[in-house]
Parts: structure tokens; C-alpha cells; sequence
């Protein structure tokens, strides 16, 4: 069992962990909505320290570029592998290793267009320093996913 201490420590984790989505989102999500061309601002005091924020901040950053709603298709699946500096910047070219199979070749350079105006609108990332030397150098692999259009069942 775990005591008052632990308790309340993992539950300001918690917390720490909704502030930094909510602040991601607002910052990647809320411009792509307001105006399209418009470099997205990003609060200062928010940084990404986990990989688990990276992947959520990426994931953000793909829902706040999706191609238009009359084009999508139901889980289309584009994966990019790309690298970051110690910076947050993009290292490299992004290198697309997947796209959803049976899709047209248009389909699938929308998708590769979008994924790619994801990454340029939304780096450099704000890592912390510990995990901007963490993940410097190294692929990370990314999977973004258009959940429009999908059938809930």
C-alpha cells in the first residue's frame, strides 16, 4: 500500500502530465484553427521531458495538419522515421518507411504532405536538455493515424 506521500506525488504527476497536453494542444492545435498559415505560438515555460510527451506532442501536431475532411480515408497510416537535435530541431531529411497499401499514389502524397507539414510547423520541439541528449541523433519512429471518417462500432 502506498502512503500520503507517494499518493499525492503520483497524482501531481498526474496533473503535471494534463497541464503539459493541455498546453501542447493549445499550442499546436488552437492556431491550426484559428489561421492556417500562421506559425503556431508556443508558451515558453512548456517543455516536452519524456518520450511519452514526444509521441503526444507529435500526435498533436498530425491532428492540427490533417488533410481536408472531404479527402480523408477511414485509417489511413502514414509512418515517418526522423531524427531530432539535442534542440528539438528535425536532423536530417524525414524518411517515410510505410503508407496505408491500396491507396492511390495521390492518397498517399496528401498523407506524406500533411505528415510533413507537421514536422515543419511544429519544430523545433522544446525538449528539455535531458531529453534533448537522450534522443539526439536517434531515429524515432512515428505512426500517424486519420481516425476521420472511421466507423465507431
Amino acid at each position: 500500500m502506498l502512503n500520503n506521500a507517494a499518493t499525492s506525488r503520483t497524482w501531481q504527476m498526474h496533473d503535471m502530465g494534463r497541464g503539459l497536453m493541455f498546453a501542447l494542444a493549445m499550442a499546436f492545435l488552437a492556431p491550426a484553427a484559428a489561421a492556417q498559415q500562421v506559425e503556431p505560438p508556443r508558451p515558453k515555460d512548456v517543455r516536452i521531458n519524456s518520450l511519452r510527451d514526444l509521441h503526444l506532442a507529435m500526435e498533436l501536431c498530425w491532428r492540427a495538419n490533417l488533410p481536408p475532411l472531404a479527402q480523408a480515408v477511414p485509417s489511413m497510416r502514414v509512418t515517418v522515421r526522423v531524427s531530432f537535435t539535442r534542440s528539438g530541431e528535425i536532423l536530417g531529411e524525414p524518411l517515410f518507411t510505410f503508407a496505408t497499401p491500396g491507396v492511390s499514389t495521390q492518397t498517399r502524397a496528401l498523407y506524406q504532405r500533411a505528415a510533413a507539414n507537421a514536422l515543419g510547423r511544429c519544430t523545433p520541439l522544446p525538449l528539455t536538455e535531458g531529453l534533448g541528449n537522450a534522443v539526439a541523433g536517434s531515429p524515432r519512429v512515428f505512426t500517424f493515424i486519420d481516425r476521420r471518417n472511421e466507423k465507431r462500432v
